[in-house]
């Protein structure tokens, strides 16, 4: 266990808060509670702002403490600039750096009484980081900040916890306490009612109301541990199913189904993350409950019955694009260049070259960018790079610094026009294929230099026909095309002859992008389904890998991914507007 950092006992303070024993460690732990719950007076307790009416409160860190208190606790005599600077240690100064991550540099001669409420909160939380104090209290720091810009600070604190500093933070947002903290102390009406780690209370919560206070549960009283957590249960349409669904609702990634049963008529809600298509209202369904055991190293899917294991790999790490003035992009797709460098597409209209561990190299943006930005990125056996930019329906070909060679396609549905072109591969003859959606979903073919040659394909749910063809690769004469909301892989040969489809029984959800391995294997990322999925040129599933969420493990709309030679695979995790980087 980490070190102490507080210790409290038979502490009580008026009837606003009782504590019999709490011991906070090092490292960053959470306050969770609803209003009233007395997470502000514990935090005023431990930072000196409050005293207890009886028992101890035993401190170890020296009274190296910064506070941003929920109020903001603003001097309303000094400028925002002056917060920020009174507070750091001499010989330091991050005033410039904090007022640029906190969108505060317009405001930095404000007084507080100028200022918004978000935006005193935003310099609240600068100022403790200005302190350079090795352990931060925050009562509910960003409770007012876009989801945009909380997730830029916390990868800033993040960079903070590694450097050695230590985050004491209260929160309403679950996912916010998952993805971050290692412990977690709950309390209702003024009384601690559990403390310990995250993931403990995530996976056995004691109680169906302690099992809230970390989102969504199925709490299951048949089973000896009865919590279950949506990415745990799956609705299996089938003829003899105990329930009837009688209404979906989604909640995020999440989708809440109301059921009422075959027999009893009794009625429960579940929520699930679906793998596959919901099962229709109306129809009779089966609860499929997956263990915490299955969930780490396999699960089944319905492929010949076959049992499909999870994809490991020995570490998992994650960066973030340099900012584009106040965003943090989202990376869209990604290319292996030589020398181990990544050629990153992000929705801030740029190409980023990076290093694995995010180092960047160069960037440069795409020549038009104000109605849209491109969506893939492709790197051509001659070290071209080909860029779908979508929303100016053609295709740009840059040298691998930058400079504009060469471009083609305008809008339209004629040959060689597009609405979105959105993906493309290459032959071993140079050609190239390029996927197209947009009411006018189908694939056409090009010379090297961008001459039209041929398309084949045209918009609906049979076979040769897409709904948003979104990934494409060539292999041995054949193309293997990522049909996105038709869910599935249709394979054509490279003169545009339907041969088969294949991925209709692995349950597939929005596949979104294709790339083929160094041995011979395809995987595909899926939109829909968060994860990444492995697969065989003969139709065999061979693994997966990923969950909805921001933690370990978690991936929100990846739109795109790739695999170097070494088996490392790099994938632009969307939602969380970060890159996922496995390692074998």
């Amino acid at each position: 266990m980490n070190k102490l950092i507080w210790e409290l006992h038979k502490v009580k303070l008026g009837t606003r808060l009782t504590i019999d024993n709490l011991q906070i460690h090092a490292g960053v732990s959470a306050i969770l509670g609803p209003s009233g719950a007395g997470k502000s007076s514990l935090i005023d307790l431990l930072v000196g702002f409050t005293t207890a009416d009886q028992g101890t409160i035993t401190a170890h860190h020296r009274n190296q403490i910064a506070w941003a208190p929920q109020n903001a606790g603003l001097w309303p005599h000094m400028t925002i600039r002056e917060h920020l600077d009174s507070t750091a240690p001499k010989g330091t100064n991050h005033t410039d750096e904090l007022l640029e991550l906190f969108e505060l540099e317009n405001l930095s001669h404000k007084r507080p009484a100028e200022i918004s409420g978000g935006e005193a909160s935003r310099v609240a939380l600068a100022r403790a980081l200005a302190s350079q104090r090795d352990c931060l209290v925050l009562d509910e720091p960003l409770a007012h900040v876009d989801r945009e810009r909380e997730d830029r600070i916390w990868q800033y604190l993040r960079q903070r916890v590694r450097e050695g500093c230590h985050i004491l933070f209260s929160s309403h947002n679950p996912e916010r306490v998952l993805s971050e903290a290692q412990q977690v102390i709950c309390l209702h009406q003024g009384k601690l009612i559990y403390q310990g780690e995250v993931d403990t209370l995530y996976h056995k919560a004691p109680t169906p109301q302690l099992a809230n206070y970390l989102g969504p549960v199925n709490w299951l009283e048949e089973e000896n541990n009865p919590c279950y957590r949506p990415e745990q249960l799956q609705l299996q349409t089938k003829e003899d199913g105990n329930f009837i669904v009688a209404e979906h609702r989604r909640c995020g990634s999440v989708i809440e189904s109301s059921l009422t049963h075959t027999r009893n008529k009794s009625s429960r809600r579940v929520h699930h993350i679906p793998k596959e298509k919901l099962p229709k209202v109306g129809s009779t369904v089966q609860l499929i409950k997956l263990t915490l055991f299955m969930l780490l190293f396999s699960f089944f899917v319905s492929c010949d019955e076959d049992k499909v294991e999870l994809l490991e790999f020995t570490s998992e790490t994650h960066f973030n694009l340099p900012a584009a003035g106040k965003k943090i992009p989202a990376p869209r797709s990604v290319a292996m260049g030589k020398n181990n460098e990544l050629y990153i597409l992000d929705n801030a209209g740029r190409v980023v070259v990076t290093t694995f561990t995010g180092q960047v190299i160069r960037q440069w943006n795409m020549p038009e960018s104000s109605v849209g930005n491109p969506e893939h990125i492709y790197r051509l056996s001659d070290g071209r790079l080909a860029v779908c930019d979508t929303h100016y329906h053609r295709i740009v070909l840059f040298n691998d610094h930058g400079k504009v060679l060469s471009l083609f396609g305008k809008h339209g549905k004629g040959p060689g026009e597009f609405i979105y072109p959105v993906a493309l591969t290459e032959d071993d003859k140079g050609q190239l294929y390029v996927c197209e959606y947009g009411s006018n979903d189908r694939i056409q073919k090009f010379t090297a230099e961008g001459k039209y040659l041929d398309s084949f394909g045209t918009f609906g749910s049979g076979a040769q026909e897409f709904q948003r063809p979104s990934g494409i690769i060539w292999k041995q004469g054949q193309l293997f095309i990522a049909d996105a909301i038709n869910n599935r892989i249709q394979i054509f040969s490279d003169e545009g002859k339907y041969l088969s489809t294949m991925g209709n029984d692995w349950q597939l959800n929005f596949p979104y992008d294709l790339i083929l391995d160094k041995e011979g294997f395809f995987w595909t990322v899926e939109y829909g389904g968060c994860r990444i999925t492995r697969f065989s040129p003969e139709g065999k599933l061979l693994g997966r890998w990923g969950q909805a969420g921001e933690g370990r493990s978690g991936l929100r709309t990846p739109w795109a991914l790739s695999v170097s030679p070494t088996g490392d695979v790099v994938i632009t995790d969307t939602g969380n507007h970060r890159i996922t980087v496995l390692t074998p």
